[in-house]
């Protein structure tokens, strides 16, 4: 049965060292299978533009001012990015409207020169002390007695980068999670700030992150639930 188009969703894309085209192909079509009409740029300025309409502020995106770590420190004059403060204005007028943000994957690193941006995700990379191991398999925990969004939904594998020791803040929800070095690092959390909803989902590497049907079914919930829509259904084969 098809599903009316009712909602819209934002999707910021594009960046450094990741395949954003695909996994932002990816989310579209998860987002557009649930009746989401989507909309990808890699323009802050339409993003801007584009807020106000949009339900769903999608950030699938790296891109920050390149001053750390060294190593990056030449392609800055190329690559870096300042947030622009339309940008910042937007965004901050978006959740404050009651609307969603669903951050994925590289959005922690995002942003460094705007401090309120990890205190909207309830989390940012420290480059003192986050890492990641090389891409490969892991295992994902679900915590279902933490929310009822994830009640019913099973661990699941993937192909995937698994980021660790993020700063976390202590009041996100935690919906899943892997283990790294020995402890466990949380993938997936929601929290509620400035009258909106923010929804993190750290894994969404590259496209094979999204061919576990478990992962495609939380990102379909996380967005839901960041717009205050219903959720229905079960997890998709």
């Amino acid at each position: 049965m098809s599903v009316p188009m009712t909602r819209s969703a934002v999707v910021y894309s594009g960046g450094v060292t990741h395949d954003f085209v695909t996994t932002s192909g990816a989310l579209t079509a998860i987002l557009a299978a649930d009746g989401w009409s989507v909309t990808v740029t890699e323009s802050a300025s339409e993003l801007v533009a584009r807020l106000p309409g949009a339900s769903l502020a999608v950030f699938n995106t790296l891109r920050w001012t390149m001053r750390r770590p060294e190593r990056y420190a030449a392609q800055a004059a190329a690559h870096g990015f300042c947030t622009p403060l339309e940008l910042k204005d937007a965004l901050s007028t978006h959740l404050a409207a009651g609307r969603g943000l669903l951050a994925m994957h590289t959005a922690t690193l995002c942003f460094d020169d705007w401090d309120e941006w990890p205190r909207m995700l309830g989390a940012c990379w420290d480059w003192d002390r986050s890492y990641h191991p090389p891409v490969g398999s892991m295992t994902v925990e679900v915590s279902r007695s933490s929310h009822e969004l994830v009640a019913d939904l099973d661990d699941f594998s993937t192909d995937d980068e698994a980021y660790a020791a993020l700063a976390v803040a202590t009041d996100v929800v935690p919906l899943a999670s892997t283990v790294v070095g020995g402890r466990r690092q949380p993938l997936a959390w929601i929290r509620e700030i400035g009258g909106g909803r923010v929804a993190h989902d750290a894994l969404g590497h590259h496209g094979r992150s999204y061919e576990a049907a478990t992962h495609r079914e939380l990102v379909r919930r996380l967005a839901r639930w960041a717009t205050r829509a219903q959720h229905t259904g079960t997890p998709s084969p």
